[in-house]
């Protein structure tokens, strides 16, 4: 599977802000057998992991749960 340098995707850790809050947070994208929220480690079956895949550092997107709709900006993606 050829991925472009720079997105998001398993094996990277990607920086997000919240634009509400502009609270920042590190995640590691995992696999779903892997995920480890609380430890930094984001499924990418989750919501948020699933909003995520193939963004870019720079993008903005809103992730829309249940009862909130949460606006974040990709600050950062890097490997390993």
């Amino acid at each position: 599977l050829e991925t472009k340098a720079g997105e998001a995707r398993v094996g990277v850790t990607v920086t997000l802000e919240d634009e509400q809050t502009k609270e920042r947070f590190s995640y590691v994208l995992v696999g779903s057998e892997e995920a480890d929220p609380q430890n930094g480690k984001l499924s990418i079956a989750s919501p948020l992991g699933k909003a995520l895949l193939g963004k870019k550092k720079g993008d903005r997107f809103t992730l829309t749960l249940p009862n909130a709709s949460v606006p974040y900006r990709l600050v950062n993606v890097e490997r390993g």
